[in-house]
């Protein structure tokens, strides 16, 4: 089985397999290589440059590196040159870092004049590569101009590769450039393959509309003139293309593009004009008319060819999709509906898959806007077409396209249980009936809709938990476990942690499941280990982590696996059925807290440089202490019973004019657990503001804690103010009702205690004319403090892995010593401190949220004299903020 270290993202080895070094360094030790006498060195080294950008991505470095490249470029070989232009070409965000761009430049332009035609080709490419930071040179421009008249082919090719580039940097050389590039075209002398090139230039020449208008006068003269089938299909492309760019040319080549969609006979100019149709119908949907939607849908009607209907549906879909889904006509005659209902059952799964989708839009739109048409349920036919859809997929071949026709069905489905959640048990009814009857190929995409329509609300798939069990026996008895099959198993898996996450287990034996999961590999049974503490089941958590902690290779995925083991069976005391009084809940309370302090020595211990786990280690203490206050507010309840007021209560309440007083040291020890519960509500805000890259459902979970300190702190001040109780906030009223009605499944327990505790708090009524701490108002407390933390807390997405990645690395010159020293400077030297930073993102930047601004905090101390101590005044110490 494999190794769950191969596996384990979160905590994971670097994959460059290059030892940490500084820049300096990384940079002195690839110079070593360029200057080598061997071939093979300077290669490797030059290879290596995107690399060491993408590490180390500051100016200085970069403008260095790449003049050595340059150097490289202007006295090496053809060879050189190729590899050079490929780092440009994967560099292209990091040239605006480069400082002497005028030398840069120069050792690069200077093989523009060689003798050599491929080595000027490979100088044209390499500099249209770096338009971006040198469109605006004269030179260069005409050097480029100059050598779309060259007779050598390559020249010639690079040239127009180059044009193209400058072209969409600059707006005077477009303009410049335009009529020669039209004179080029309508030249005899110019081949053909050179026309096409040359015509795709003009896609790129939309600065401005003067320029836009002679680009569009000129590609619509040549589309009478040339006919042939590349000509009109990268003519009305490059049309396409600038029309999306003007926008306010789409609705005159929306006209144009349909024409050829009705005249031209050929299937691929056909073709062609519909994807161009689909792009302008997702850039500018706004602008195409109703007459242009008819006239797409008496096409459909017409057209006896499945393709192209399926491509016309796509711009549909892609219409229904945007503000245009008014333009469909559903009046008295509604060709559209007419259009739907005879594609929804066609023998082509794609076509029907496709019509489904359109029909799902409409349906949601007339649906949401409360529209009647012809007294057609649309809701309810789009219903049945998917469920007959599903059939019919479930019992063909597994192919690509029905595999896409049936994620596409479950898409459908999702986004009508979004706005009718009614409708989500009849899906899940749907879909939970084949999961027993089809070929185990269908079992993961029919899973994964199960999950994603179980997740938009508790308990709607908790009838199919016995088939659910069944089909995990199944998949054990099998004599070998695939990969599909593990898929398969974790997906159901999950399915029964999502059935039971509002109540305990249902299940009278588990051990179905337990044998499920020791029949997986070792990453198929962490992820459900994983999934199992997002829902809340941490019994299984435990076996599973338990487990696995020995059978990894590193010593940090080892006290990863331990950590969350820890944590696993904190969660586990407070579910124990064991607890049936007060002091068994202390008792479970202690037990889970001294887990809670493992799991967080075992988190510090399974830090490496990597990754910190900052929010694993922040988020698992908080939960520690928020549980010692829960304790320490059970026991100081407690003091009613075991602590009777002294004799001179009256009098200290008499002094200090709180009358309160006079109940004794209970209303001390619970204003205390007050403030403590304020400050943990603070620390959590905080947590909230730090953890950037977290997904809304972290958040919200985040969210859901800070709410919950904060009730806890509302009621005990309700009862322990010596004026009157605080009230509840209206901001309060809206985060529980927000959170209540769009959390996810896995905060759903939380959103319900949160929902249960402030109804109790508002509920509870306190005598302010005798003022006491009674045993009344102390069970009241406790039964709050229960409500909300003694239920499972279901770790976040985020606790785990990062779906979007953002860092700042910083470049402070000169360096200190070593990390983290302060850096000593000569007030004679009249040198500054020299600070640069570049924001990283990962693989899917923007994702969540975009990094608006910076705050850096320097500050600095001066070291004076006796003598020009007495002369200062004021503090030595200075704080300078820059954004």
């Amino acid at each position: 089985m494999a190794s769950v270290s191969a596996r384990l993202s979160i905590i994971g080895e670097t994959s460059s397999g290059e030892p940490d070094q500084d820049a300096n360094s990384a940079l002195t030790e690839l110079d070593k290589g360029l200057r080598s006498a061997k071939i093979g060195e300077q290669c490797e080294a030059i290879v290596r440059f995107p690399r060491l950008f993408e590490k180390y991505p500051f100016p200085i470095l970069i403008n260095s590196a790449c003049l050595k490249l340059a150097e490289l470029f202007r006295t090496g070989t053809n060879f050189h040159r190729v590899l050079i232009l490929k780092v440009m070409l994967q560099t292209q965000k990091h040239l605006d870092k480069i400082l002497n761009l005028d030398e840069f430049v120069h050792r690069l332009y200077a093989v523009i004049h060689s003798n050599d035609p491929v080595a000027r080709a490979l100088t044209l490419r390499t500099l249209g590569n770096i338009a971006s930071v040198v469109s605006e040179r004269k030179s260069i421009q005409h050097s480029i101009r100059n050598s779309l008249d060259s007779h050598d082919a390559v020249e010639m090719k690079a040239a127009i590769y180059a044009t193209g580039k400058f072209a969409a940097q600059s707006k005077t050389f477009a303009t410049n450039i335009c009529a020669k590039i039209g004179e080029m075209i309508q030249g005899l002398a110019t081949p053909v393959e050179i026309k096409l090139q040359l015509l795709s230039i003009f896609q790129h020449m939309h600065h401005d509309a003067q320029t836009i208008a002679q680009v569009w006068k000129l590609c619509t003269s040549l589309l009478p003139d040339y006919p042939s089938q590349q000509f009109i299909v990268c003519t009305l492309h490059t049309l396409t293309e600038l029309a999306a760019a003007s926008v306010t040319h789409i609705p005159e080549q929306v006209d144009l593009l349909i024409s050829y969609l009705k005249e031209d006979g050929r299937m691929c100019v056909k073709m062609s004009a519909l994807k161009d149709m689909e792009k302008l119908a997702l850039r500018g949907a706004h602008l195409w008319s109703s007459e242009n939607v008819n006239e797409l849908v008496n096409y459909t009607i017409e057209t006896p060819y499945i393709s192209l209907k399926c491509e016309i549906f796509s711009v549909m879909v892609a219409l229904a999709h945007s503000v245009s889904v008014d333009k469909f006509d559903l009046s008295a005659e509604c060709k559209v509906l007419q259009l739907c209902q005879d594609c929804i059952f066609h023998d082509n799964v794609q076509l029907a898959a496709i019509s489904v989708e359109l029909l799902t839009q409409i349906a949601i739109y007339v649906f949401q806007e409360d529209i009647v048409v012809q007294g057609i349920d649309l809701m309810q036919e789009v219903s049945s077409a998917i469920e007959t859809l599903l059939l019919v997929i479930s019992s063909a071949e597994n192919t690509s396209g029905n595999l896409k026709s049936l994620l596409k069905c479950f898409q459908c489905a999702v986004n009508i249980c979004d706005v009718s959640p009614d409708m989500c048990i009849q899906f899940v009814d749907t879909i939970g009936s084949l999961i027993g009857k089809t070929s185990d190929v269908w079992v993961v995409p029919l899973c994964t809709a199960l999950c994603a329509l179980g997740n938009k609300s508790a308990g709607v798939a908790v009838c199919w938990q016995t088939e659910l069990v069944m089909k995990l026996r199944e998949f054990t008895s099998q004599p070998h476990i695939t990969t599909e099959t593990s898929k398969a198993i974790g997906m159901v898996c999950t399915l029964l942690f999502q059935t039971s996450v509002d109540k305990p287990w249902l299940l009278q034996d588990d051990q179905a499941v337990m044998n499920a999961i020791e029949s997986v590999d070792f990453w198929s049974s962490y992820r459900i280990g994983r999934q199992a503490t997002r829902y809340g089941h941490h019994q299984f958590a435990i076996k599973i982590f338990s487990t696995l902690c020995n059978r990894v290779s590193s010593e940090h995925l080892y006290f990863w696996l331990v950590s969350l083991c820890e944590l696993s069976q904190a969660e586990n005391c407070l579910m124990s059925k064991t607890v049936r009084n007060n002091q068994d809940i202390i008792e479970c309370v202690s037990q889970a807290i001294t887990h809670y302090m493992k799991a967080v020595s075992a988190l510090k211990a399974a830090t490496i440089p990597q990754h910190s786990l900052v929010f694993q280690c922040e988020y698992a203490r908080l939960r520690s202490e928020v549980l010692a206050s829960h304790l320490q507010l059970q026991l100081a309840c407690s003091c009613v019973k075991t602590s009777p007021p002294p004799a001179i209560a009256v009098s200290v309440a008499t002094a200090t004019r709180d009358e309160l007083q006079k109940c004794g040291r209970v209303v001390s020890q619970i204003r205390k657990c007050a403030k403590d519960f304020k400050s943990l509500a603070d620390q959590y805000g905080a947590l909230y503001q730090s953890v950037f890259d977290a997904d809304p459902k972290t958040l919200t979970n985040i969210q859901l804690l800070h709410q919950g300190c904060l009730l806890i702190a509302q009621a005990i001040d309700k009862i322990s103010q010596h004026n009157q109780g605080m009230g509840f906030t209206t901001g309060e009223e809206e985060i529980l009702s927000m959170e209540h009605s769009k959390q996810s499944l896995e905060n759903y327990q939380m959103g319900e205690a949160c929902r249960k505790a402030s109804a109790m708090i508002r509920d509870f009524t306190v005598n302010y004319e005798e003022r006491v701490v009674s045993r009344q108002e102390t069970d009241f407390l406790v039964k709050i403090s229960n409500e909300i933390f003694l239920i499972p807390l279901c770790l976040p997405r985020f606790f785990f892995q990062e779906l979007q990645s953002t860092s700042i690395k910083l470049a402070i010159s000169p360096q200190p010593k070593t990390s983290g020293d302060p850096i000593i400077i000569q007030s004679t030297s009249q040198l500054s401190i020299k600070v640069e930073g570049v924001v990283q993102h990962g693989a899917r930047p923007g994702l969540y949220r975009k990094v608006d601004k910076i705050l850096i905090t320097v500050s600095s101390q001066q070291n004076r004299t006796p003598q020009q101590e007495a002369k200062a005044e004021g503090n030595s110490a200075t704080e300078i903020h820059r954004r």
